[in-house]
């Protein structure tokens, strides 16, 4: 704290005006109450930023692991070659009038087949990114948060040296007070005993 802060406190019989130095303490003591008061508030809210942005992430994560689970369609016998179709030995080819309707089918399989497999990459795509994206906000909430925390560490400490550094001034002004008030009083007698006599 610097001396420009101070107040001026009026002065009174050796040294300042008990009433002025008191509230001046008053005063810091409710600054540092609110600035604690703030500093947790804030704390708080970042706190439940990061609670949110941890459960957005869960979620995140649980659909790119269901969505990693799900099995892959196997591929048709009729979208394999000839060579590699279990079945192709075994079933004899087909005749001329109904090929036609048997390759539209396989066609149409295989077209859903590849739409279903380029859903899947579209979604794990998104999944990721949000992930990314998600990751990436934590972080940042995480760094701010810690480095908020530091900040409102230090204020705290620094706000704790200047409480006590007051605390002992209060104390010394009051050892002032009580010897100058002891010292009123002897004068004080000493003025009664010499009218007296």
């Amino acid at each position: 704290m610097e001396n420009k802060e101070l107040p001026k406190f009026r002065s009174s019989l050796n040294g300042f005006n008990r009433d002025d130095v008191v509230g001046y303490i008053e005063l810091l003591s409710k600054k540092n109450t609110t600035a604690v008061k703030s500093l947790q508030d804030e704390n708080h809210a970042l706190q439940a930023q990061v609670e949110q942005f941890r459960s957005a992430l869960q979620s995140a994560q649980t659909l790119i692991e269901e969505l990693s689970d799900e099995p892959e369609a196997p591929v048709p016998c009729e979208a394999l070659p000839a060579s590699e179709s279990p079945a192709a030995a075994e079933v004899p080819a087909p005749q001329e009038d109904c090929a036609a309707p048997r390759d539209n089918a396989a066609q149409d399989e295989l077209a859903a087949y590849r739409r279903a497999e380029a859903a899947e990459r579209s979604a794990r795509s998104r999944a990721n990114a949000v992930t990314r994206k998600i990751d990436s906000v934590l972080t940042e909430a995480l760094s701010r948060f810690a480095s908020t925390g530091s900040e409102a560490d230090a204020l705290c400490e620094d706000l704790n040296a200047s409480i006590s550094r007051l605390q002992d001034a209060l104390a010394e002004i009051r050892v002032i007070y009580e010897e100058a008030s002891d010292k009123l009083q002897e004068l004080n007698d000493l003025t009664a005993v010499g009218i007296e006599e």
